[in-house]
């Protein structure tokens, strides 16, 4: 555990040397989806960082607003705490838009960008949003935040009975008082659309790596043709037949895309 400002933060690291590679879940799923890209990582040479947000997994829930402002700071605090000053930023669904604003501010820091199903100029929670403000809704979205979990697999895998656990894995957070509360309290203050206010984020040479299944509908791959406008440098990895999580249960693809992406972006120290 690390002690931040807002609270206790649940991190992982896998390998004993090498450069840094941090891991930034989304909206809901804690960092265990992050288990079999992170031993893979591992294996190559990278140390590897895979934390929980607030709200999330095994961090502290703080009775706080949970929006982009807060998680960028997690990050930023967090790799603060461990010391890490380079390192790759691979960010899933929401941590794809907290990579993006973190790569903008502090650009000396990241040495390559890896983006899976990313959560920019995303306006399919709109309704949501606009729901969860009106009175009473907040606590009937952080009570039924189990329901959302429920469907996570159908969701974000094209191969569900792959995964038996996954839904469950993602129930044993409820365990813990507040994550609804959290839940609610980001899809209220999702940054709806956001992408265009970074524009200096794809004007720097760093690699990036745009990964997206066709099939997804979390965050939709038509999205993709704004992302790769962002970031015109990018390469993007279009997985037929994938849905929200491409790095699980398409991993045969996903993994060695993004170790090519890594070793070629590989800075010269393992600080």
């Amino acid at each position: 555990m690390a002690s931040l400002s807002e609270g206790l933060t649940a991190y992982q690291i896998a390998g004993d040397r090498g450069p840094w590679v941090v891991l930034v879940h989304g909206l809901v799923t804690p960092s265990y989806a992050w288990e079999p890209l992170a031993e893979t990582l591992a294996a190559e040479g990278f140390r590897v960082l895979r934390y929980d947000h607030f709200g999330r997994g095994l961090s502290d829930r703080p009775a706080i607003r949970y929006d982009l402002d807060l998680y960028v700071c997690q990050l930023r605090e967090l790799i603060d705490t461990l010391g890490i000053e380079s390192m790759h930023l691979i960010g899933w669904s929401m941590g794809g838009l907290i990579v993006t604003r973190f790569a903008a501010e502090h650009p000396a820091s990241v040495a390559s960008l890896t983006l899976i199903s990313p959560g920019l100029f995303l306006d399919s929670f709109g309704f949501g949003q606009r729901l969860s403000r009106l009175p009473g809704m907040h606590r009937l979205i952080a009570w039924r935040v189990g329901d959302v979990i429920d469907r996570l697999d159908k969701a974000h895998l094209s191969h569900p009975d792959q995964f038996p656990d996954y839904n469950k894995r993602a129930r044993e957070q409820l365990a813990f008082p507040g994550m609804g509360e959290s839940f609610a309290s980001t899809l209220a203050h999702f940054a709806m659309n956001a992408g265009d206010q970074w524009r200096t984020v794809g004007e720097h040479p760093r690699p990036v790596l745009v990964v997206w299944g066709d099939r997804d509908r979390v965050t939709d791959y038509a999205n993709a043709t704004r992302v790769l406008q962002l970031y015109p440098r990018a390469e993007l990895l279009t997985v037929q037949g994938a849905k929200h999580a491409p790095h699980l249960d398409h991993s045969e693809i996903v993994h060695p895309a993004v170790m090519k992406h890594l070793k070629a972006a590989r800075p010269d120290t393992d600080a």
